[in-house]
């Protein structure tokens, strides 16, 4: 698909914009002048050393999105399901035009929705089944989120407040359980946050410059309070196509922190959005979803599969009759159906 709309003449915003970074950051020569363009580092740094321009960039995208899909499959197999009820709890993720889209031509954001499943998958493992290596694989996977896209510093908020919920509920009878795992899933991406401002400030006199570039240049819609109304319309509508999300936590509805827990991304992104950072709907969408499959708990009954199968094939159904309002996906969507 990467290369199918290369070749119909497509390029990305979101490669367009790093490829334009690579070129000013070698600009700035030695003494990192150009440090300032340099954010996100990994995507721009990639594309100022791998050859091919903006269809490389969407291969490496593509790389990172089959990770993504991967390491969910192995989180859903490790917890015993069968292959059909596997399959069927996938599509949401793989089965959809929106998706595809993300995975082929953002490379930030599919790059760090893929490490944020990762730090999902290490969040479960670590409250809910007690495994410490999981706790800091989180850690270091929300860190190199941050190196992608400046949401990951929300998701890590989410992450943080989702576990400390958890383990106030699972590690009652060990004081400090729930400060000790909030302090190592989230010390890394705050060095990191911070190492990076600092960096900023020292070579170029604005501390705060790479989360002002990142962010959306358009002005809050009717102030601030409508930006906020449009914010909550927004996540609602997301959490509307992804009935996985809700469904999955209710699921833990005698344990009341847990279930909690499993609700707070969708405050957080309010919040993302609120601030005018760029978050898209679909990046939205599959955080949500991501949350929802590392989070199917075990031992369910054949009813609660059944009726969680069903629910998947609707949110497929859903995502195809709910296409992204963004004029990069039309513009796709043109490239890869001519005509449409």
């Amino acid at each position: 698909m990467a290369w199918w709309v290369h070749h119909e003449g497509y390029v990305s915003t979101a490669n367009a914009r790093f490829l334009r970074q690579a070129g000013e950051v070698a600009a700035g020569g030695r003494d990192l002048g150009g440090l300032g363009s340099a954010y996100p580092p990994v995507p721009t740094l990639l594309a100022g050393v791998l050859p091919g321009g903006a269809l490389t960039l969407s291969l490496v995208a593509c790389l990172f999105g089959a990770i993504a899909l991967h390491r969910t499959w192995a989180s859903l197999v490790r917890r015993r399901l069968s292959t059909p009820f596997v399959v069927c709890l996938l599509m949401p993720l793989f089965a959809v035009p929106a998706v595809t889209y993300v995975a082929t031509q953002s490379l930030a954001a599919i790059g760090s929705l893929t490490l944020v499943a990762v730090a999902l998958e290490g969040l479960a493992w670590f409250t809910l089944a007690r495994n410490t290596e999981a706790g800091f694989v989180t850690g270091l996977a929300l860190a190199g989120a941050f190196l992608l896209d400046p949401l990951a510093i929300f998701v890590a908020v989410a992450v943080a407040l989702m576990a400390l919920l958890i383990a106030r509920e699972r590690f009652r009878t060990e004081p400090g359980a729930a400060l000790a795992t909030v302090l190592v899933m989230t010390f890394p991406v705050t060095f990191l946050m911070l190492s990076w401002t600092y960096l900023e400030w020292r070579f170029t006199g604005d501390a705060l410059g790479w989360f002002r570039a990142a962010a959306e240049t358009v002005p809050v819609p009717d102030g601030l309070w409508g930006g906020l109304l449009v914010a909550l319309a927004s996540v609602g509508a997301t959490v509307a196509v992804a009935p996985l999300y809700p469904l999955v936590a209710a699921l833990y509805w005698r344990e009341p922190l847990t279930m909690l827990g499993q609700l707070v991304p969708v405050p957080v992104l309010v919040v993302a959005l609120w601030l005018d950072l760029p978050l898209t709907a679909v990046s939205a969408y599959v955080l949500l979803t991501l949350v929802a499959l590392t989070h199917v708990p075990r031992g369910l009954s054949r009813p609660q599969q059944g009726l969680l199968a069903v629910v998947a094939l609707v949110q497929v159904v859903l995502v195809w009759t709910w296409p992204p309002q963004s004029a990069g996906f039309d513009l796709w969507l043109r490239a890869v159906v001519p005509g449409s």
